[in-house]
């Protein structure tokens, strides 16, 4: 079926009307991010309709409908160059290489499909940075926050902390840039600083952080820099640029085998040129040749293990294109190299090959049809991704989009993590766990149909009424039952991989955007999922996501320094079935903690309405700029996740300078 699906939308794409929501078929409405409300990871995830899970409030992981929280993460993209700010899954705020307030433009693709030349398999967050003015600027910030009810530090002296203070901060950000007509360069640093003392973390951190017997013990803060050097020339016909990036962080990264956090150092490089060249008025090259390095580092815990682990990405690429009035296509190749080592083993290369190609018909202004396909290879391994669409407009006001496809991953690709144990590197011997893992491991499978509606309803209001239909046909789903240990709180028991799960879902999102001057912008939506059939462990596994979300945001400038803005989020009860050997054992604090508590632990994250408002202020003809963010006015406590941190009132403050 999926070799005669891509050889039908290979060369009949007129034929085909299945599509799967992918690419620019599917991308969210550009739309300016309003960069002063940008305070953290989560403030751009919430514009993407994706969901996200959180231990800390500075890592998080993506739930995208395709694949979940544990299958493969959406791709990130800055200024048209990928970049990796994760380990395992987990994605970092302070690993993107670009300041959060200083980003222009946000769009996301959902599925698989291809960017302006760039495949991507499940998801992809494109970010545009502010752009550069002519000669040369510089910009500076600093960020901090606080939550409340927090119990109060446990490892630093008590006349060195304030007590109950919950530390976001300081992150000084830097930059300079030079630009003379068309050759540019910039450079920026990143510096995080962030104190986790909550008292669900503190309980699993405080005998994995040193050897009470010796007295030793680590820092609990997590603190990362990271640098940026850009240069580049851009033009109308021709644009080139070379970038490099580095960083250190030390951290706790959340391991979802071991059912906590790690202490952990990460280190990344990368270093990337990028090229594009418009040949005629219609066509035109692209190339992207980019070295991606990524490591664990050693941070002395409890246990006589350590991840230990190191990746080097070799990634090249090039496409060629042509984009007429009615015919556009776009055919490339993209070759992956990735070497990992790990602690006693080092893994054979592993090279995946991939063809691409995208082809756009317009058969009339009202009319047209656009087909998406991707083939990889991996030895005697081959998977395919193919997905058409049709763009209809019946009236004036009124578009429609008809779409659907087929879809397939690689183990490399769907669950890297069982990939590598495949090519000989045990890190679960390492960790001490026992695992279940097939010896041979399938493809992931999916096919989905998607209907899309986009009505004006009057001149200020815009309706969006979209269905989505699933159907996995294989899933592989890692899934691992955390045990429960009063003096840890969490144990490692039993990681298995589920293969060839299967059923089917159902999404339906209804929006509504208002506008009636520049001054105010309301945007309201509604997203109900559910499953519909399915085996037993991927029932489980999609209870993780919350059935029914809405949210509503209103932005209100009364002048043009002057920004307000309200964000409401409701979210419906989930379960992580994963947890359920901790639902209702005791949670404690321990040592100086003060005062003591007890707690319980739940599988179950109730349903929470969460209202956060946003003000940010100009100064100095625009020069300084001023941010205030007040999270959860209603300070009633909510988790992400059923073993992270209980949110309640919190703020976060900015300070930025610009010359």
């Amino acid at each position: 079926m999926p070799i005669i699906s891509f050889i039908l939308t290979l060369f009949f794409p007129v034929i085909v009307t299945t599509a799967d929501t992918s690419g620019v078929l599917h991308a969210v409405e550009p739309d300016s991010v309003n960069s002063s409300f940008v305070m953290g990871v989560e403030d751009l995830i919430w514009q993407t309709g994706w969901d996200y899970a959180s231990i800390e409030r500075m890592s998080v992981m993506i739930h995208t409908d395709e694949y979940g929280y544990y299958g493969p993460q959406p791709a990130f993209v800055l200024d048209g160059i990928p970049f990796e700010p994760g380990f395992f899954g987990v994605h970092f705020a302070q690993l993107f290489p670009l300041s959060l307030f200083r980003i222009e433009n946000l769009e996301s693709f959902h599925g698989s499909g291809i960017q302006n030349g760039i495949p991507y398999q499940s998801g992809l967050m494109k970010l545009q940075s502010e752009p550069m003015p002519q000669g040369i600027s510089i910009f500076g910030s600093g960020q901090v926050g606080h939550n409340s009810g927090e119990p109060g530090p446990w490892v630093f002296a008590p006349d060195k902390v304030t007590p109950n203070v919950e530390r976001f901060g300081p992150w000084l950000d830097a930059g300079l840039s030079i630009r003379f007509g068309g050759w540019y360069a910039r450079g920026s640093l990143r510096h995080h600083d962030y104190l986790n003392i909550d008292e669900f973390i503190q309980t699993r951190i405080i005998n994995m952080r040193g050897v009470p017997e010796e007295n030793i013990w680590l820092r609990v803060d997590a603190i990362s820099t990271l640098g940026l050097v850009e240069t580049g020339y851009l033009s109308d016909r021709f644009e080139v640029r070379l970038q490099g990036t580095r960083s250190e962080s030390t951290d706790f990264l959340f391991f979802q085998p071991l059912g906590r956090e790690i202490p952990t150092g990460f280190e990344t490089e990368q270093y990337s040129a990028l090229a594009h060249f418009q040949i005629t008025e219609h066509t035109g090259l692209r190339a992207l040749y980019q070295q991606r390095f990524m490591a664990t580092t050693f941070r002395r815990n409890y246990f006589d293990f350590e991840i230990g682990w190191e990746s080097q990405v070799r990634t090249g690429r090039g496409s060629i294109y042509y984009e007429g009035n009615h015919i556009g296509a776009e055919a490339g190749v993209e070759t992956i190299t990735t070497d990992i080592t790990g602690r006693e083993s080092t893994f054979q290369t592993v090279t995946i090959p991939s063809l691409f190609l995208q082809n756009r018909f317009t058969i009339h202004r009202n009319f047209s049809i656009t087909t998406e396909n991707i083939v990889r290879f991996y030895n005697n391994k081959r998977s395919v991704s193919t997905s058409s669409a049709m763009a209809i407009q019946p009236v004036s006001g009124w578009n429609v989009q008809i779409s659907g496809g087929y879809s397939e991953l690689l183990p490399e690709h769907s669950n890297p993590l069982e990939g590598w144990i495949g090519q000989g590197y045990d890190l679960f011997s390492h960790l001490h766990i026992r695992a279940n893992i097939p010896g041979e491991i399938e493809n992931n499978q999916l096919a989905d149909f998607a209907l899309t509606n986009k009505i004006k309803l009057h001149q200020d209001w815009n309706l969006g009424i979209g269905f989505r239909y699933f159907r996995h046909l294989s899933l592989q789903i890692p899934f691992h039952r955390v045990h429960y240990d009063l003096p840890f709180s969490t144990q490692p028991g039993l990681y298995n991989l589920y293969g060839d799960q299967s059923g089917e879902r159902f999404a339906a999102t209804f929006s509504l955007h208002h506008q009636t001057t520049r001054r105010i912008r309301q945007t309201a939506d509604v997203t109900y999922r559910t499953t519909l059939n399915g085996d037993t462990i991927y029932r489980q596994y999609w209870e993780m996501t919350p059935e029914i979300r809405v949210q509503y945001t209103a932005l209100y400038s009364p002048h043009p320094d002057l920004e307000l803005q309200l964000d409401v989020q409701y979210l419906s009860e989930r379960t992580w079935p994963e947890f359920s050997r901790l639902d209702g054992q005791l949670n404690r604090s321990f040592h100086v903690q003060f005062p003591f508590r007890y707690s319980t632990y739940s599988n179950t994250l109730p349903q929470h309405l969460r209202i956060d408002f946003r003000v940010s202020k100009w100064l100095w003809q625009q020069r300084i700029r001023v941010a205030l963010q007040l999270k959860n006015l209603l300070n009633t406590d909510y988790q992400t996740h059923p073993i992270g941190v209980r949110e309640s009132f919190g703020y976060m403050s900015r300070l930025e300078i610009r010359f």
